[in-house]
């Protein structure tokens, strides 16, 4: 039997080894977003695994369909590549996004 986990929580350590956030999240709203927000920069998936020196574009396809978690170290790099301001834009749709 296999159990799939539909959530998993993502904490920010600090360089002295203290969380600063941690959040729990549902896996396929991140993927969900995770998607959007690689569209909205109009990047293609292979151009985002390349960035993140990924030998697979499929790993990206796997994060944004919840099927796999990408390490903590990859989110991060995901929201440089994707220029977001707050971890929240992994998990909560920004308005103006939805026009």
């Amino acid at each position: 039997m296999k159990v799939l986990y539909q959530s998993y929580i993502i904490c920010i350590i600090n360089s002295k080894g203290r969380g600063l956030l941690i959040i729990h999240v549902n896996k396929q709203e991140v993927g969900a977003n995770l998607r959007r927000l690689r569209k909205k920069n109009k990047l293609k998936a292979d151009d985002v695994a390349r960035q993140l020196n990924l030998k697979n574009f499929e790993s990206i396809y796997h994060y944004e369909q919840g099927q796999t978690d990408p390490p903590g170290s990859t989110l991060i790099k995901m929201m440089h590549i994707y220029h977001c301001r707050d971890i929240n834009e992994l998990s909560v749709p920004r308005e103006e996004d939805n026009e």
